[in-house]
């Protein structure tokens, strides 16, 4: 009735996806505690967190939106800076901000800003250079001089 050996190659292949699917999530888990870019992985916080996003899905989905919460009380147990996924940090204390928001010349990341379509726009440049002289170039109709003369045709409206 059952062929076991016309069964034998589909169980190998079965069993080499998983291998390979625990191999491989073993490998970014270690990646991202261990080596992650720009020192995250020295961040403290929950290590569940840093290896996966699923945590926070858990605490935004299944718990219907605490992770707000969740985050509160990783402040009270790790410090003012925290990993809250493998990707962010959450910063509580004001007087880290002038040390992140610096005004250094750093390349946004092009994979966020081309989910919001043509990218050629000032805002959504990706280049620090480019977007320098798009925003040097609109800079005079922002001006606080600019602004103070259009703002009664803009309340007449």
């Amino acid at each position: 009735m059952f062929d076991h050996d016309a069964a034998a190659p589909l169980a190998g292949a079965i069993a080499t996806v998983i291998i390979f699917a625990a191999v491989g999530s073993a490998a970014l888990a270690i990646y991202r505690l261990c080596f992650s870019p720009l020192a995250l992985a020295r961040v403290p916080g929950p290590k569940i967190a840093a290896v996966t996003a699923w945590y926070e899905f858990y605490w935004d989905c299944v718990q219907q939106g605490r992770y707000l919460f969740k985050i509160e009380q990783m402040h009270q147990k790790y410090g003012p800076i925290v990993r809250i996924n493998p990707w962010e940090v959450h910063i509580q204390d004001p007087s880290y901000w002038d040390t992140i928001y610096t005004n250094n010349k750093i390349d946004k990341d092009a994979w966020f800003y081309r989910a919001f379509g043509d990218n050629r726009g000032t805002v959504g440049t990706g280049p620090w250079d480019l977007h320098r002289r798009r925003r040097a170039a609109m800079a005079k109709f922002f001006s606080a001089a600019n602004v103070a003369r259009l703002e009664p045709k803009v309340l007449a409206r």
